[in-house]
């Protein structure tokens, strides 16, 4: 891999919340059931190869804790398996290796 003077770790964002509203605006899109199937399935390395599962999870969950459905709602959903995976990819950018996630 080439030399790198910027970390990845500069261009992502340190949060959730923060990565899904720039993704919303990047896309242009608003958020929907449409905008978090669209964001799942564009992330298959965050979520893996079950898109579907992720969605009707939110889904479910949306309906227990009788929580809005707001973007800020969906990135606390999600927000776990952004920083793992925000995480690994800055690792493997640097050459290092991920932490281990208990």
């Amino acid at each position: 891999m080439p030399y790198r003077s910027v970390s990845l770790s500069d261009h992502l964002p340190a949060t959730a919340p923060e990565y899904y509203v720039d993704w919303l605006a990047r896309e242009r899109r608003r958020h929907g059931a449409s905008a978090v199937r669209d964001f799942v399935r564009a992330h298959p390395f965050m979520f893996g190869a079950s898109a579907d599962v992720t969605v009707g999870g939110y889904e479910r969950w949306l309906a227990r804790s009788k929580s809005p459905d707001r973007p800020e709602t969906f990135a606390a959903y999600i927000a776990t398996r952004y920083e793992r995976w925000r995480a690994a990819r800055v690792a493997a950018r640097s050459g290092k290796r991920p932490p281990r996630v208990s």
